[in-house]
């Protein structure tokens, strides 16, 4: 492979990449706005530490989620550009028995704002 055919295949990646992220930004963007039970949102739990949350109930303002009780290890500096690797890593942490019995409750404001902040860096619809 000579020099262009490689820079050619990093372009053809990063914009695939990009493209991707830009996709489920808009989609989290969307979701965040109009929670529905099971849902599942990505969080950082800890600086570098990653779960999952899934949306078992929702009255009014409050939404109740079970978390899951695995998470995993990245490098927080794998960034936005990358959050298609965060997604294949968490993805298969959405097993049935991987949810805890304890629940956890939030007012919608509460998690828009953790989306703001990045501490939910994404939300997959079932």
């Amino acid at each position: 492979m000579n020099t262009f055919q490689f820079l050619k295949s990093v372009l053809i990646f990063t914009l695939i990449g990009v493209t991707s992220c830009a996709e489920t930004s808009s989609e989290s963007a969307e979701y965040i706005n109009d929670p529905k039970v099971d849902d599942i949102y990505f969080i950082e739990q800890a600086h570098g530490e990653f779960t999952l949350m899934k949306i078992i109930n929702i009255e009014n303002d409050s939404i109740e989620f079970k978390m899951n009780k695995y998470n995993i290890s990245l490098n927080r500096e794998i960034d936005a550009t990358y959050s298609a690797l965060k997604y294949r890593k968490t993805k298969y942490l959405d097993e049935a028995d991987n949810w805890e019995d304890v629940t956890v409750s939030f007012e919608k404001s509460q998690l828009k704002k953790q989306y703001l902040d990045k501490i939910i860096y994404e939300i997959k619809r079932i």
